[in-house]
């Protein structure tokens, strides 16, 4: 009886180990930028990301808040992945805002090179111009793929 629960609870603890699932880091990120601003840096605001080693990916909706443009469109906005501690650039991911107010985009991209893991990863927003259109970012995802 004793070897029966000894091999059942052998096969219970290695099916814990398998079955157990492997969850890559994954962190929120958010953003609001100005209709005069171009630049939103993650670095200067304290707002830095935890990631695993390995390939990146971003995601979230961008909504246009306000749009006092002329003409002449919306400029693309660059949602760049840097470290703080190294300096190092990851990649870029484009997205082009909603011309309309309320208007929604979605944000879906990997980053071009692998990271090393660590806390002090972070988004650089910008845009070439202003060019007159508030944005908002609620709640994107930043995580390993």
């Amino acid at each position: 009886m004793k070897r029966i629960f000894t091999k059942g609870l052998v096969i219970t603890f290695i099916l814990s180990i398998m079955l157990t699932p492997v969850y890559a880091a994954s962190s929120e990120w958010s953003m609001t930028m100005s209709s005069e601003g171009r630049i939103v840096d993650g670095s200067k605001n304290g707002v830095y990301h935890k990631l695993d080693k390995g390939k990146v990916c971003i995601s979230g909706t961008m909504k246009t808040i306000d749009n006092k443009s002329i003409k002449g469109g919306v400029n693309k906005v660059h949602i760049t992945l840097y470290n703080k501690t190294t300096g190092n650039y990851f990649g870029d991911v484009t997205v082009t805002p909603s011309e309309e107010i309320g208007g929604k985009v979605s944000i879906s991209g990997t980053y071009e090179e692998s990271v090393g893991g660590g806390t002090k990863y972070y988004l650089y927003v910008w845009r070439g111009g202003s060019d007159g259109t508030a944005l908002n970012v609620n709640k994107g995802t930043l995580k390993n793929k």
